[in-house]
């Protein structure tokens, strides 16, 4: 560990002796040792399938190479020294060596596991910098769409050697966002996915692979084997019963604050048992670590046990007591540790500096030992400078930067890459070992510039950003000045000017310091449609550019994605019918270009539903094949059913007239118990606040005299919870709450053979049972036909 700590920055050379190689493919063969690793195997593998799509042929892999042949030879040469995860090749006109420092994994390739960070892969690392050097590939981004290279007829080489090490960042790890399980819930994204777009386990599974394999294409990996992440998540369910005092005192109880989490349950890191209960845990394992993870749970429920608050420093002017509690974590730290070395005076403690305990201590000094991962923010490059340089004061010596600075991408451009990589830089800067981005979105059409640049700065810090993006921007050939203009108007006029100085009101709009958040649900007053005007202008000159047939398709697909990229504002910012015929536009986009786009489509559609449905797709995929469209009303009659006579009454069966003397007015585009004050009468306003039960809402639907003779529905935006619908009278359907989806879910209710064409209106009566939470009518209704 402390031969990591103490090397010299990243080792990057590349020196080419200028010489060219013209080889014949059919005339290559790449030269395995016998009993090859699993690594070196796949590394051969993939030098086999890069070498094939470069020239069309693929070199055979063997044992040995057969007189006539040049060979590409894996695997380190006897009595090679190699630092960890140092990446080797050399060009010569007898042979060409890669190779490098990899876990031994044994002879059996399991993919899962050579592409796990956790595993050295030098040898890999060597194939993919020899292929970016000498073949010219470049990889933007996972799978097919992403690799980029120009063919070849012949396999020209240049004489001349690379290595590469990752010097001080022993730890690099940017979290990709696909998992191998559908049903976990990481992936619970998947199921707010419309059936078009979601993905089968096989697919799914190559998505996951192809997203590692540019991981590790772009170097991402560690040399040590550093353990963190929030620690306790599931001592509750261990020692909840029989060591309670080992968990955070909340309003006088010592339990999880929301039953339904108790991963999210604070420990009261004041008890000497429980720091011992840790060391002892450690000290158990077979073989036993070099770090301890004490990494404090998520959540905002933190000990109010007299112990921990007296590790506490007195809150600083205009703040509370839990505002500020690094002075009590890094006490715990410095325990944990302390108990630890005296079983093994090399083991360190992993410790996160985040939320309210990420800001540099005022009393208590960081033990030597304690690795800190640090959790700043991007909004705030000087305050992160600022802090770095405290913590040092303070004894922090080991440092990694974690932040979560990737989540505010929305899957729109944004303009954000500089920040990014300006923020990894202050890092840098300061001395940091190691680098954990969360997370890796995959909206690679939009924002992928940003996630390559970061990746690309963490296999040589040195560069400049407009190294790495003049590096991107290449692939495009002549249009490159023309994407780089594309990237920087977005970079210029809306990040720099529009989203960042008005950081603290968007924090604000998107509640609990959510930006994201913040933006989407104020996503007109950020970006106008200027912007995508002034795009498709600069994406239309590079056009008019001399490209290859390539350099043209990626082009076009950069088009492509500003087109999404304006759909989706105009879907989110359009109001009334607008934003139905808006979404519906939309959907059908990402229908048709589902493939062509290389986007997260789950992640995307998760993040959209999750702030309310903004761009109005669960309702645009309901709507489906119905060609027209009309948005209803948002004030409906209602009347809630107290005394559950409606059944027995038959409300559903009430006239307009009827209905009109004694209901009163609701909004459905909020459930009944949000209902604003003004203009509900104060008693129905009042009850219901709370109210749980059943209530009916009316209102009378002109259809129009030309829909005759076509097939008609009513779309339901969202019911909490169960709904029955009905037309002049006539049931028409129903949506039974059986799941936690169901209240959130739209829904398609065909009326077509309950309308009565003699009359101008149709009477639409809507009965609506709640037994928890809002309850109601709370997403827009609308009438289609096809």
């Amino acid at each position: 560990m402390r031969r990591f700590f103490g090397l010299l920055f990243t080792i990057l050379t590349f020196a080419l002796h200028g010489k060219a190689l013209v080889l014949n493919p059919n005339q290559t063969v790449i030269v395995i040792p016998p009993k090859a690793d699993s690594v070196v195997k796949f590394a051969a593998q993939e030098l086999q399938r890069l070498i094939g799509l470069k020239v069309g042929i693929k070199p055979e892999i063997s044992e040995n190479a057969p007189d006539g042949t040049y060979p590409f030879i894996m695997g380190t040469p006897q009595n090679t020294s190699l630092l960890p995860e140092e990446a080797r090749w050399e060009v010569t006109d007898e042979a060409t060596r890669i190779y490098g420092d990899s876990t031994s994994l044994g002879p059996e390739i399991n993919l899962l596991q050579i592409l796990s960070h956790r595993v050295k892969s030098g040898d890999l690392t060597a194939v993919y910098d020899f292929a970016e050097k000498q073949l010219g590939f470049l990889f933007l981004a996972p799978g097919p769409l992403g690799t980029v290279f120009e063919p070849a007829s012949q396999l020209t080489l240049t004489t001349g050697s690379s290595s590469w090490n990752p010097g001080p960042l022993v730890h690099r790890e940017i979290r990709p966002d696909y998992s191998l399980n559908l049903n976990s819930k990481k992936r619970s994204a998947n199921d707010d996915t419309p059936d078009k777009f979601k993905l089968t386990t096989e697919q799914n599974l190559n998505k996951y692979l192809e997203t590692h394999l540019w991981l590790k294409q772009q170097r991402i990996g560690k040399s040590d084997s550093m353990t963190y992440g929030h620690a306790f998540t599931r001592w509750w369910e261990r020692y909840g019963k029989t060591h309670p005092e080992y968990f955070a005192l909340v309003n006088g109880k010592r339990e999880p604050v929301h039953p339904n989490k108790p991963d999210r349950i604070k420990m009261c890191v004041s008890n000497e048992a429980f720091q011992q209960q840790i060391v002892d845990n450690w000290a158990a394992s077979s073989p036993r670590p070099k770090f301890i993870n004490v990494c404090e749970n998520d959540s905002a429920d933190y000990c109010e046990c007299p112990k921990c608050r007296a590790l506490d420093m007195p809150p600083r002017p205009g703040k509370k007591w839990d505002d500020d509690l690094s002075d009590r974590y890094i006490h715990f730290a410095n325990a944990v540790l302390t108990k630890a070395r005296k079983i093994d005076p090399e083991v360190s403690v992993c410790f996160y500096a985040y939320s309210c305990y990420r800001y540099p201590t005022r009393r208590e000094r960081v033990l030597p030992g304690v690795i800190l991962g640090f959790v700043p923010s991007m909004m705030s490059i000087e305050d992160t400078d600022r802090q770095y340089k405290e913590w040092r004061k303070m004894g922090a010596q080991l440092m990694f930067q974690r932040p979560n600075d990737q989540h505010v991408n929305t899957g729109l451009p944004m303009g954000f890459e500089k920040a990014l990589f300006d923020h990894f830089q202050v890092g840098i800067k300061n001395g940091i070992i190691g680098l954990d981005y969360d997370s890796l979105h995959g909206f690679w059409d939009a924002t992928g510039v940003a996630d390559y640049i970061l990746a690309r700065a963490a296999i040589d810090p040195t560069r400049s950003f407009d190294y790495w993006m003049d590096e991107y921007c290449s692939i495009y050939g002549a249009a490159a000045p023309d994407v780089k203009e594309y990237y920087a108007y977005f970079r210029e006029n809306v990040w720099e000017k529009r989203l960042l100085p008005n950081k603290l009101e968007i924090l604000e709009k998107g509640r609990y310091g959510n930006f994201r958040r913040g933006l989407m649900w104020n996503l007109a007053q950020y970006y106008r449609k200027d912007d995508f005007d002034a795009t498709d202008e600069i994406i239309a000159r590079g056009l008019t550019r001399q490209l290859t047939e390539r350099q043209r398709m990626r082009m076009e697909r950069l088009k492509l994605a500003n087109m999404h990229a304006r759909l989706t504002f105009n879907a989110i910012a359009a109001k009334g019918d607008q934003k139905t015929a808006a979404a519906v536009k939309l959907f059908k986009f990402r229908v048709t270009n589902n493939v062509t786009l290389n986007m997260h489509w789950s992640r995307l559609f998760f993040l959209e539903r999750s702030f309310g449905d903004i761009a109005g797709i669960g309702i645009a995929q309901h709507i489906g094949d119905y060609q027209m469209a009309r948005t209803q009303p948002l004030r409906w009659f209602f009347m809630p059913d107290v005394d559950q006579v409606g059944d027995k009454e038959q409300w559903q069966n009430y006239n307009m007239n009827q209905i009109k003397t004694t209901w009163y007015m609701a909004l459905i585009d909020r459930s009944w118990e949000n209902q604003p004050q003004v203009g509900t009468p104060e008693g129905l306003f009042n009850l219901l606040k709370n109210y749980d039960g059943i209530g009916y809402y009316a209102l009378d639907i002109a259809i129009p005299p030309e829909w005759m003779g076509k097939e008609i529905a009513l779309v339901i935006g969202a019911a909490d919870e169960s709904a029955w619908i009905f037309v002049n009278g006539i049931n028409c359907g129903d949506h039974i709450y059986k799941n936690d989806k169901d209240w959130q879910t739209p829904f398609t209710i065909p009326i077509t053979n309950a309308v009565n064409w003699d009359q101008p209106k149709q009477t639409v009566v809507v009965k609506v049972e709640d037994r928890a939470g809002q309850g109601g009518l709370w997403r827009p209704v609308i009438l289609v036909a096809k």
